[in-house]
């Protein structure tokens, strides 16, 4: 049952994420280089959380799980073995086994592929630090780096077979540079340096970690490999954004120079999981820096309104709606089961009675072989009431949290007691026909915040 929750919601995640890169990149293809670019960054963000968090939108465009997880039954070609014949009516019942089953392949499959692309980023990852552990600081470089101020204390070094400037770690950073690179060339050396720095202090070192953990969790979704090229991209370009907004407009020409440069001495492009100065599109970070212009207070106006626009479209409800379980992120609000084992047969409905104008507060459930049948624990709670009355008979409530309430009545035997901690199927007694009834039945009814509610809209 756990993993059918997990996929359900992971496929929903995917989902409501391709919705929000769609978008992203939509406004990036419209609105282009007429806001900060780094108001691109803030929403692929927001799609890193929505891959990595299990939260719900506030729009209703979250996938109908409940309907997934059931099927329809016909009950009406079974007998009631109530007298009087009562009305049987048609009702959705659990199928957990059929999704059980229908699951289960999609577990491995993306089990395996989970695996398959965190041992290969991993791998990269290995490969790069064997690199990094060969490099040789450069102490002459400490009044170019002096003049970029950041909280962190931050080491140049030169390295050995490597196609780029690149930042290295999220605590400790270290930048590292060819070893074929001219230091010579103060100029050159400022921009890049300027840029790394950017990098460290927008921790974009994490941020690259997280786009990759979406990656490995989501590697089937086609729409998040797309967001794992452009997020990448965009960090990049924001990050020359904001070294030409440090430098002036006026040296951009000089910064295009100095990608150029770097472009010249790459001779490896294998895939980095840190911040490169240098990527393969330096030709398009070229153009959007020869093309880069002061941001009116207008276009940053436009940018807080797309972004906001964004966050609030794709509002998540985090954490208040859900709750930790056995370190599983889980809805607050109970998952019901049906609690009457194989009786499936519903022989009194709820809701109001038109002939005697009363209200009917549960639901009766009986069904062949009813006498004796285990009676289960709708949702995991602790025993509130157990006890007998003239009217319900042998009857037990369970409370289950967050206002949420279950009760069982006209029951057998009970096994549990006042204050007993039942998990979900637990079984909880069995079926009778005690109290005022007139065969054996389970009455079954769901309570939220003192108030009755048709069990059918949540089983």
């Amino acid at each position: 049952m756990i993993w059918t929750v997990i996929n359900v919601s992971l496929i929903e995640m995917s989902l409501t994420a391709s919705l929000m890169i769609v978008s992203a990149l939509l406004i990036r293809t419209l609105i282009k280089n007429r806001i900060p670019w780094f108001s691109y960054v803030l929403i692929w963000y927001m799609v890193i959380l929505r891959l990595l968090i299990p939260f719900k939108f506030t729009v209703n465009l979250s996938l109908p799980a409940d309907k997934i997880l059931y099927s329809f039954v016909q009950s009406d070609a079974l007998e009631p073995l109530l007298t009087g014949s009562p009305r049987v009516i048609n009702m959705i019942v659990p199928n957990t086994e059929a999704v059980s089953n229908l699951f289960l392949p999609m577990k491995y499959i993306w089990l395996t592929g989970v695996l398959f692309f965190s041992a290969y980023f991993l791998f990269i990852y290995i490969r790069w630090n064997l690199k990094f552990k060969a490099g040789i600081e450069i102490t002459d470089l400490v009044k170019v780096s002096d003049r970029f101020n950041t909280v962190r204390k931050v080491k140049v070094y030169k390295c050995s077979n490597l196609s780029s400037p690149l930042t290295y770690g999220t605590i400790y950073p270290k930048i590292f540079i060819p070893d074929n690179m001219d230091i010579s060339d103060l100029n050159t050396l400022r921009y890049v340096v300027c840029h790394e720095y950017i990098h460290i202090k927008r921790f974009d070192s994490l941020a690259k970690l997280l786009i990759i953990s979406a990656l490995c969790l989501h590697w089937f979704n086609p729409m998040v490999w797309i967001f794992f090229i452009f997020a990448n991209r965009d960090l990049e370009i924001s990050c020359d954004e904001a070294v030409i907004k440090k430098f002036g407009i006026e040296r951009s020409k000089e910064y295009a120079l100095a990608l150029i440069k770097m472009e010249e001495i790459k001779a490896d492009k294998s895939v980095s999981l840190h911040s490169c100065f240098n990527t393969n599109i330096v030709k398009e970070r070229i153009v959007k820096i020869m093309k880069a212009k002061k941001k009116s207070k207008i276009s940053k106006a436009l940018a807080f309104i797309i972004v906001a626009a964004n966050a609030v479209i794709f509002s998540p409800v985090i954490i208040s709606a859900h709750e930790l379980k056995n370190g599983i992120l889980i809805e607050t609000e109970p998952a019901f089961i049906w609690p009457a084992g194989s009786c499936k047969v519903v022989t009194g409905k709820y809701g109001e009675n038109k002939l005697n104008k009363t209200f009917h507060n549960h639901i009766d459930i009986s069904g062949d072989n009813a006498e004796g049948s285990a009676v289960y624990a709708s949702a995991d709670g602790i025993i509130e009431e157990a006890g007998y009355d003239t009217i319900n008979g042998n009857y037990i409530i369970i409370n289950h949290g967050n206002g949420y309430k279950t009760f069982y009545s006209h029951c057998q035997e009970l096994n549990v007691n006042v204050n007993d901690t039942v998990n979900q199927g637990d079984t909880i007694a069995t079926i009778g026909k005690t109290g005022s009834v007139t065969g054996y039945c389970l009455a079954f009814g769901i309570i939220n915040n003192g108030d009755y509610i048709n069990p059918l809209d949540l089983l």
